[in-house]
């Protein structure tokens, strides 16, 4: 017997006002615009095609095959309370709710922590359902998702500033390590200005 479509299972963190529902390939559009938006908020450069197509690796990814690269992507469920929420949101089919937010969920794999874990690897909350808890939930599922699939850590990355939300994630028990993640694009990547020399002058 076939079991539920994991595209169309919502997964609801404890206590939580709205549900996280995992994304299919016909919500790339969806996903795309709040991930304009949270690049726009966090100064980061927006490139829609490169974007784009690891945008959609991660939602051709299926449940059974959890733990295989790449993870998986949830968007937010939220009944509209007003106007402003209404037109803040995104609606995804007449059917369903009002969109509020995305969670990207990727895997990697270390030595040190033993194994597979899970990336936090991009979350937002649109502004009017900020400050109610959302962001907290979504850690909480988060954490949930990474330890129903035998991952052995939830890692993410946070800027030194912002204070709030690493505060919000010393309260998830996710603590901070004296040392900095250094990144390096390879040639061909979007945003690649070193091809060439392994060590350019």
């Amino acid at each position: 017997m076939n079991g539920p479509d994991p595209a169309k299972t919502v997964l609801t963190a404890p206590g939580a006002s709205g549900a996280w529902q995992r994304a299919a390939g016909v919500d790339a559009g969806l996903v795309l615009g709040m991930m304009r938006e949270f690049y726009a908020e966090e100064g980061l450069a927006f490139d829609e095609a490169a974007q784009g197509a690891a945008l959609g690796a991660v939602l051709a990814q299926r449940e059974e095959d959890a733990g295989e690269m790449p993870g998986a992507v949830f968007w937010l469920r939220c009944a509209s309370g007003s106007a402003a929420e209404s037109a803040a949101g995104r609606e995804r089919s007449p059917a369903t709710a009002t969109v509020a937010g995305y969670l990207v969920l990727t895997w990697g794999y270390s030595l040190e922590f033993g194994g597979r874990f899970v990336v936090l690897d991009e979350v937002w909350v649109a502004p009017p359902w900020r400050g109610r808890g959302e962001g907290r939930r979504a850690v909480e599922f988060a954490l949930e998702w990474a330890r129903a699939r035998g991952a052995k850590a939830l890692r993410l990355e946070v800027a030194h500033e912002n204070g709030r939300a690493r505060a919000l994630y010393a309260r998830a028990g996710l603590v901070g390590q004296a040392r900095d993640l250094l990144t390096r694009r390879l040639a061909g990547a979007a945003g690649d200005g070193q091809a060439g020399d392994l060590f350019p002058p």
